[in-house]
């Protein structure tokens, strides 16, 4: 009865009371016990939430490299920038490659492949999914 709608909380003891061992759950004992909980919720007629979105794990921005941007010298950032250029004017796969390899980057995008390889025109190479952001992924 903390907020104004009706919702509960599963409240666990980490800790026996009984030999004073810690409990460990993983990931796939805290999904059962959400599926427990679903399955009450819907025998008494009430809503569930929707399952949860499954996340892209995305690299934090290292404190060198921040620096580096916030000079203006990241060579990452001018990749960014240069990869937002040609998404707004591409209409196809085929014609972002194009964009960038006329702007000097190598691209290896290849469906056998998990990640798109960007290679600077210095020779810097970097993943798609070091980015920092989900639209620059595959």
């Amino acid at each position: 009865m903390d907020t104004e709608h009706l919702h509960n909380h599963l409240v666990v003891n980490s800790v026996s009371f009984q030999d004073g061992k810690k409990l460990h759950q993983s990931a796939a004992d805290l999904q059962a016990h959400r599926m427990a909980n679903d399955k009450i919720c819907v025998a008494h007629g009430l809503e569930i939430l929707p399952p949860p979105q499954k996340q892209v794990k995305q690299k934090r921005m290292g404190t060198r490299e921040y620096r580096s941007a916030a000079k203006g010298e990241s060579w990452k950032f001018r990749l960014i920038n240069t990869i937002d250029q040609c998404m707004r004017c591409a209409a196809s796969k085929e014609e972002f490659i194009s964009l960038m390899e006329s702007e000097g980057y190598q691209v290896r995008w290849t469906d056998s492949r998990k990640n798109i390889t960007y290679t600077t025109p210095k020779g810097m190479k970097c993943r798609d999914d070091r980015l920092h952001e989900e639209k620059y992924t595959k």
